[in-house]
């Protein structure tokens, strides 16, 4: 490691890890994270890849290991509304996968990459050049000609940073546990109850159990939590214990104002931009596309301007618009039961 980089991307997540890999070809990186690389808990997800991910995988001419895979591979999502009653099953085409494993995974390639990796660090400021972190209750002063802000939706490096702050009815906790399979659920459930969260919730079947969760607002997320968990296990979709629980922040993007490319010097990716879908909380495709839009145009000129990938990430802008339109289809309970009533495109 030395004092100083070229890029130093702030987050190991899907596009950090990413980004760090890509832009090692041609220049000094550093890639930073607040968990230890072994023995951090699995982000709150319920690790599906879905088709537009894994798209862009194989672009980048990336395949999962078998170690990587984390359950049954399954085929089907059954929708639930939870107060009509109605269910309906559909064809999905998701990788079911350890959510854990796969981060370290992606860690791996760009550390194979000669990507220098911190684990254990926190991001403590950045000015006129300068990242300030802290290594394992060490402070530590390192230059970098550009910073990437690749650490979620609760952003450190947006909040010391950026004045732009996500607004506060757009923040969820994604809420989720780990039960035991005791009658081998043998699909994926999707949840919803406007009652309880204008979200969703979810069953997914694991190697090791059931993982059954959520996305609430904000305020009182546990006890949505819980009342959304009561109501499952009443009509016996899910049993048992629970054996892990664990949460994170979503910030749903629902206005063009909420997405963040980044400050003077920085540049933000993934959902640190508030790149995520907002009908599906689906992030992965959305951190990858974003690690490669500013990967492409860094390669090409280390100095290009916010303003470039502002334009070139318009494309990821454009598809979560489309996610607008998609929402009232499945978040409107008039809609979403006139759909399970009409059996459009159910097995």
């Amino acid at each position: 490691m030395t004092n100083s980089y070229d890029f130093i991307v702030i987050g190991a997540g899907p596009a950090g890890s990413s980004i760090a890999r890509m832009l090692a070809k041609k220049y000094q990186v550093l890639l930073v994270d607040r968990k230890k690389l072994h023995d951090f808990k699995e982000k709150c997800c319920g690790g599906l890849l879905a088709p537009d991910a894994q798209k862009i995988l194989a672009k980048f001419d990336i395949s999962l290991p078998e170690e990587v895979i984390g359950g049954p591979q399954i085929f089907a999502v059954k929708v639930v509304d939870l107060e009509t009653k109605k269910k309906q099953k559909y064809q999905r085409f998701y990788i079911n996968m350890d959510r854990k494993k796969f981060e370290e995974y992606l860690i791996n390639l760009a550390i194979a990459e000669n990507v220098d990796y911190l684990d254990n660090c926190e991001f403590i400021n950045f000015s006129d050049n300068i990242v300030t972190l802290k290594h394992n209750s060490i402070i530590k002063n390192i230059s970098c000609h550009k910073l990437i802000a690749a650490d979620g939706a609760s952003s450190c490096v947006r909040k010391k940073c950026s004045p732009k702050r996500v607004r506060p009815q757009d923040l969820y906790v994604s809420i989720q546990e780990l039960l035991p399979n005791n009658h081998n659920l043998n699909h994926f459930c999707a949840f919803f109850d406007k009652s309880i969260t204008d979200f969703y919730g979810w069953a997914i079947p694991k190697s090791n159990g059931i993982l059954f969760g959520g996305a609430f607002p904000y305020e009182n997320s546990k006890q949505r939590f819980l009342m959304m968990k009561n109501k499952v296990l009443n009509q016996n979709l899910i049993h048992g214990t629970s054996i892990i629980r664990e949460g994170s922040i979503i910030a749903r993007p629902m206005t063009n104002s909420d997405f963040w490319c980044g400050e003077k010097n920085i540049f933000a990716i993934g959902e640190a931009a508030s790149f995520i879908s907002p009908s599906s909380a689906e992030g992965f495709s959305y951190a990858f596309k974003s690690a490669e839009i500013l990967a492409k145009l860094l390669l090409k000129d280390k100095n290009c301007s916010l303003q470039k990938y502002q334009l070139k990430s318009l494309v990821i802008r454009a598809n979560i618009y489309g996610k607008w339109f998609k929402m009232p289809l499945m978040y409107n309970k008039t809609l979403r039961n006139t759909i399970l009533n009409s059996s459009l495109g159910s097995i």
